[in-house]
């Protein structure tokens, strides 16, 4: 059913479906492709590139993309003041829409010409408050107009999957500093195990015989 149609309980039933799917998985790399082909579904659009937000630098940087070649959209890293078109909806806090993305000098040329874009629609992902990133919409390089629904179901939409993002950007995190600790714990134990004692440099041997990853035990 089109996003133009749905009522307002259609409307709440299709955002919890898309809370559920992504709820469903922690995994960055599942969430990133459920928030991009779900968004597009949701509105009645075709295609959509996920940008993160990096305050420090004031940039954005792609990290995902529906029906899109990903490559080009992970190239891409810009300063917001090259586009406008994001940084006003990083300012308003709100979805905003190019009718004509051509002759809008919001749209950079060289984006309106690498992918065919006539009209271009982008919204923030906001968790906690805090924009993290924006999503940018379009129907395949065929013109379209927002109307008020799109642009509610979109701001709902940027605050479920942007907490969504967040968790999993977390999750890929601890995930990482946990790989990462066998091989701190192996470089660590003769030099740890010697200060702590005859006990500790025992519990390491008795670990390393048995297969396990090296440990410390202090009694």
């Amino acid at each position: 059913m089109s996003a133009r149609s749905l009522s307002a309980a259609e409307q709440v039933a299709a955002l919890l479906d898309v809370s559920e799917a992504l709820l469903s998985t922690r995994e960055l790399s599942a969430v990133l492709h459920v928030i991009a082909s779900s968004v597009c579904q949701l509105v009645d659009l075709d295609r959509s590139a996920i940008f993160i937000y990096e305050p420090a630098t004031d940039t954005m940087r792609g990290i995902a993309a529906h029906d899109l070649d990903a490559g080009e959209i992970l190239a891409i890293r810009e300063r917001l003041d090259n586009a406008p078109l994001a940084k006003r909806a990083i300012v308003t806090r709100a979805p905003v829409f190019s009718p004509n993305a051509s002759t809008d000098p919001a749209v950079p040329a060289r984006y309106t010409d690498l992918f065919h874009l006539k009209a271009l629609g982008c919204a923030p992902l906001i968790a906690k408050d805090r924009v993290v990133g924006v999503i940018f919409l379009d129907r395949g390089g065929r013109p379209f107009r927002f109307n008020a629904q799109q642009r509610r179901l979109l701001q709902a939409f940027g605050n479920l999957a942007a907490v969504a993002l967040e968790n999993a950007r977390l999750h890929r995190q601890v995930a990482r500093l946990e790989h990462q600790l066998p091989f701190n714990y192996a470089a660590m134990p003769t030099e740890l195990a010697a200060a702590l004692g005859p006990a500790a440099c025992l519990c390491v041997g008795w670990s390393r015989l048995n297969g396990e990853r090296p440990k410390i035990c202090v009694s």
